[in-house]
């Protein structure tokens, strides 16, 4: 399959609406809006929270929804209570009773700020169990004294520009997926701004209209109305990945959001040839993080998956059997042990930046008895050249075999 880019050159002149200096609106009435999102490129969450410092309220938006409550500050915490709760429901395991699923109902956000732009939060609720031989059995997770997760936090004032947000950009991380039941991820795609107002994304071809609000976010309008925005919060200057948040919009402001990887665009990226693509690429969402993951792809045409645990001192390795190209995208396949489903991972590349990084559009789908099945929707990633790769010279340790359902919804992504 040969990538083509840049295919929906509009003749048009009107504009998409985009201011030509980044400015931002007084808050309301003391309302200070504040984004807090995952350290991680492999973690999704994030909230965006409107506080109310004089009436001690707070507007929480969330992977799970949006909802407003009230708050106590004892000066080290903000605890917030909702009126009602952020809830999400996910493919949790399997018993003797068949499929079970999970629901979770998040009634109070614990938000600590740390310096230098970091925020603990913790979430208290509890989680009811669907299905399964112990249909209805409820769990309580967290407290007030938790840990919980460090974030970093960004006041929505202090933003980065928006102003190249103009007709003519493309960019890769939007997405205009709606989730199914018990589905955490969204796919994300490229999209392109025409000159006549609309967001072109290349998959589906669909192009609803898309303009940069007065709270700078790029909002579009999807069938059958729904409307999603977008605003970017973050450039990495030396990748030149960025990182946005995406959201349900209804009545000029978010209903949910996610934090997104996105990145744009670049003519002529690619991997070269077999010789020059034969590396060891290590992804950048496990990149920093305890167990770093790598595809060693190797001139022979096979290749190697390398998960390292760095608190453990081991990796673990797991064959690919074959790779190659069709047109410029990058593919690899490989069997799941005895199971009979075979594994193929595309990457379709976006941009070039340096020598050494490569951004792609990432697939992975598994077939098992004639049937397609999507293990890893279209996600933006890059892969860093870290060495040439060579291939082992004993025998490929066995891949480990995956870990359970998991107690909480948690927004991180497969290698």
């Amino acid at each position: 399959m040969i990538l083509v880019r840049r295919l929906w050159r509009g003749a048009g002149m009107a504009a998409l609406i985009i201011s030509a200096c980044f400015t931002l609106p007084a808050s309301a009435a003391g309302i200070k809006s504040i984004a807090y999102y995952a350290l991680g490129e492999d973690n999704h969450t994030a909230y965006l929270i409107d506080w109310n410092g004089a009436q001690k309220k707070a507007r929480v938006a969330g992977n799970g929804g949006a909802s407003s409550g009230t708050y106590v500050d004892d000066g080290t915490q903000k605890v917030i209570t909702l009126a009602q709760p952020l809830s999400e429901t996910w493919l949790y395991s399997s018993d003797d009773c068949g499929t079970v699923y999970a629901r979770s109902a998040t009634r109070q956000v614990v938000v600590r700020d740390l310096p230098d732009g970091v925020t603990q939060t913790v979430e208290i609720g509890e989680r009811t169990q669907i299905g399964g031989c112990n249909d209805g059995e409820v769990t309580p997770y967290g407290s007030l004294t938790d840990e919980g997760a460090s974030m970093k936090r960004l006041s929505m004032s202090a933003r980065p520009s928006m102003s190249d947000v103009q007709p003519g950009l493309e960019i890769a991380g939007f997405s205009e997926d709606h989730l199914a039941f018990a589905e955490l991820y969204y796919a994300q795609d490229v999209v392109w701004l025409d000159f006549n107002g609309r967001a072109r994304f290349r998959k589906t071809g669909d192009a609803p209209l898309a303009a940069i609000n007065a709270k700078q976010w790029l909002v579009m309008t999807l069938p059958p109305g729904d409307q999603r925005a977008f605003t970017r919060l973050a450039v990495d200057n030396t990748t030149q990945g960025e990182t946005w948040l995406m959201a349900g919009w209804v009545n000029d402001q978010a209903t949910w959001v996610v934090k997104q990887r996105v990145v744009k665009t670049q003519e002529g990226a690619s991997f070269g040839t077999v010789a020059q693509a034969s590396r060891k690429w290590e992804s950048g969402l496990f990149r920093g993080t305890q167990q770093p993951f790598f595809i060693y792809l190797y001139q022979d045409a096979t290749g190697e998956r390398v998960r390292k645990d760095l608190d453990a001192g081991t990796e673990t390795r797991e064959p690919i059997d074959s790779w190659g190209f069709q047109g410029v995208t990058l593919w690899q396949e490989r069997a799941l042990g005895g199971s009979g489903i075979v594994a193929t991972r595309r990457w379709q590349p976006l941009r070039n930046e340096g020598t050494k990084t490569r951004w792609v559009l990432e697939t992975e789908v598994r077939v098992q008895d004639g049937v397609d099945v999507v293990s890893i929707k279209p996600r933006v990633n890059d892969y860093v050249d870290t060495g040439k790769a060579v291939p082992p010279a004993t025998a490929r340790p066995a891949a480990q075999a995956s870990p359970g359902g998991l107690p909480r919804p948690v927004h991180t992504l497969a290698p």
